[in-house]
């Protein structure tokens, strides 16, 4: 089976796509890059069934995890035709941002920067310890988190750091006043 390491190659597209001005001169080098992107992912399919005929113990984890990688890297490249040649724009929770880390979410922080990973939004104490933390999915706006963490940590703790806070971070909202929490302890205003 002929194989070509295509690594050095991708990486160069890579650096020239990021050093291109104007669309069409980066559209060239993409379809280039897409072209070693569609070898490799033929390289694999040629080796599912070797592979499979070898019969050895670690095939079928390799063939599991190589087809992992494969379909991801077909959604990667579709992604990237779509956007570049179509002029597409997809919402970030459909897109794939790492081959290895797929889960990741985009995270926009107002229009200023990107970041991958997970948004995690954190509730401490006066001391600093963490009382609450919640692993977010996707990319809600912090305004759209704010009230229900604040709601969930007094409903949890009766804490009145929480709700001072809530009153000066949101000074001009009118306060419903609640006179117990879920726990059921009285809440003074």
């Amino acid at each position: 089976m002929a194989f070509h390491d295509h690594r050095r190659a991708a990486k160069r597209r890579h650096l020239e796509i990021q050093s291109k001005r104007g669309a069409a001169q980066r559209a060239k080098v993409y379809r280039r890059l897409l072209e070693l992107a569609e070898r490799t992912a033929d390289y694999v399919e040629a080796a599912l069934p070797k592979v499979a005929a070898a019969g050895a113990e670690w095939a079928p984890a390799w063939t599991e995890e190589a087809c992992g990688y494969n379909d991801l890297l077909v959604r990667v490249a579709d992604q990237a035709r779509r956007r570049v040649f179509d002029g597409e724009t997809m919402p970030a929770k459909k897109k794939v941002a790492s081959l290895f880390e797929p889960h990741m979410d985009i995270i926009r922080k107002g229009g200023r920067s990107t970041h991958y990973g997970h948004k995690v939004n954190f509730a401490t104490g006066r001391s600093g310890l963490v009382l609450e933390a919640v692993v977010e999915d996707g990319n809600p706006a912090d305004s759209a988190r704010c009230l229900p963490m604040l709601h969930e940590a007094t409903d949890r703790r009766s804490t009145m750091s929480m709700l001072s806070l809530f009153r000066e971070i949101f000074p001009g909202v009118p306060q419903n006043p609640v006179e117990r929490n879920a726990a059921g302890t009285t809440i003074p205003h």
